[in-house]
């Protein structure tokens, strides 16, 4: 019986099951897990989404770093159980969206808490045959987001903005960049949450596709700042 297999199918099957997302350290998840369940009396038996302000992952364990703008510098995990995939992103909209709001009020930036995450599409625009065409692809939308607006056009969210909550159906989504290898958030988000990844890298897909196949359609958001769990 031969089971010669060549190196590059190897190599490809070991780099089609590989985990894009990043560890945490059990000590730390375990302060995670204390922390939203003295906050929120919530549970990890199904998968929650947790964003981290200002932090960073560096062997396994989240350290806060400063949270400028603009820059992807938060994280975005999925947790079930003792199971964590933690990933670089962007918890704030990008500068653009400050400078030139697409709503009159100003830019909404979602505050930190509990929210309901549901599955949705997200538009994007990709050339085919030389045209622009506007699509919509998988992706995930917050229910009734709360947060603030940058009324008075100051590039800062405090005590002098406006508290808003949305509707249910608002487009404040957890989708990918809209450009390839992203540096800087930019346009990827007015308002929206973004992994550092583009739609077609494998780090994306993971992320989607851990929860598009889990057995339930409705998953826990909660926000926090990483200085709540160290």
């Amino acid at each position: 019986m031969n089971l010669w297999i060549p190196l590059g199918a190897l190599a490809i099957y070991f780099l089609a099951n590989q985990k894009r997302g990043l560890m945490i350290n059990k000590n730390q998840l375990d302060n995670i897990k204390s922390f939203v369940k003295s906050k929120y009396n919530l549970d990890f038996k199904n998968y929650t989404i947790v964003g981290i302000r200002g932090g960073e992952i560096q062997n396994e364990k989240v350290i806060p770093i400063p949270n400028v703008r603009n820059q992807f510098n938060d994280i975005l995990a999925i947790i079930k159980g003792d199971k964590v995939l933690a990933y670089k992103g962007n918890l704030e909209p990008g500068n653009p969206s400050l400078i030139k709001p697409i709503n009159p009020e100003g830019t909404f930036q979602l505050s930190d808490g509990l929210y309901k995450v549901r599955k949705t599409t997200h538009g994007r625009d990709i050339f085919k045959n030389g045209k622009k065409v506007r699509i919509r692809e998988k992706a995930f939308n917050i229910v009734n987001p709360k947060g603030l607006r940058d009324k008075n056009r100051d590039k800062n969210f405090d005590s002098q903005d406006p508290t808003h909550s949305l509707n249910p159906n608002h487009g404040i989504n957890i989708h990918p960049t809209n450009r390839k290898n992203p540096k800087t958030v930019d346009h990827s988000s007015y308002g929206c949450l973004n992994l550092q990844a583009y739609w077609e890298d494998a780090t994306w897909e993971e992320f989607r596709d851990t929860l598009y196949n889990d057995e339930i359609n409705e998953w826990n958001l909660i926000v926090f700042d990483s200085k709540k769990i160290i």
